[in-house]
């Protein structure tokens, strides 16, 4: 009789523990824009960047790429092209955030003598309207395809100047509140 009240209870408690913390899949909208700048890096960990993001669902903003394996980019500059990992983090004007893991792949040379990328994205969170683990949001927050043209320039020994500029076209989980 004690075993049969006890697993009423704790049923009760896990169905009810479902109720108040629902967890929603991801209503995914389109994402599309564009992203230029520049990366300044050191082989032995400095890294700053000043990008410039224009996109779909998070408007006019800046962008900050908060790692990106800099030994693969010159890897470039040697003529042995390896794919490239980083993740960024998109500020929109108002201060709201997606973060975002990315990898580019090398596609040779460009007309103008840059080298051309492909690429994917993954959105992996945010803040503000894009905080959706707070919203309960869970599951596939989006992703994409870009392409593009950077120009690499050695700075120094150890440290290179990156300018890029390109396109993606994907999806992004629909902001909270709209």
């Amino acid at each position: 009789m004690k075993t049969t009240t006890l697993y009423r209870t704790l049923t009760t408690l896990a169905l009810a523990a479902a109720i108040t913390t629902p967890s929603l899949a991801a209503d995914l909208v389109p994402y599309r824009g564009t992203v230029a700048g520049q990366i300044n890096g050191d082989l032995v960990g400095e890294l700053t960047s000043s990008i410039r993001h224009q996109g779909l669902h998070v408007g006019k903003g800046t962008q900050e790429t908060t790692s990106i394996n800099l030994l693969a980019v010159v890897s470039l500059l040697g003529g042995t092209p390896v794919p490239i990992p980083g993740t960024a983090t998109t500020y929109a004007a108002n201060g709201d955030q997606v973060h975002l893991n990315f990898t580019l792949i090398p596609a040779g040379p460009s007309p103008s003598g840059g080298l051309l990328y492909t690429g994917t994205y993954e959105i992996t969170g945010g803040t503000g309207r894009f905080d959706y683990a707070a919203a309960g949001v869970s599951g596939d927050l989006g992703s994409g395809a870009l392409n593009g043209e950077a120009v690499l320039v050695p700075t120094g020994p150890t440290s290179l100047s990156i300018t890029f500029s390109h396109a993606f076209d994907g999806t992004l989980a629909r902001p909270i509140g709209k």
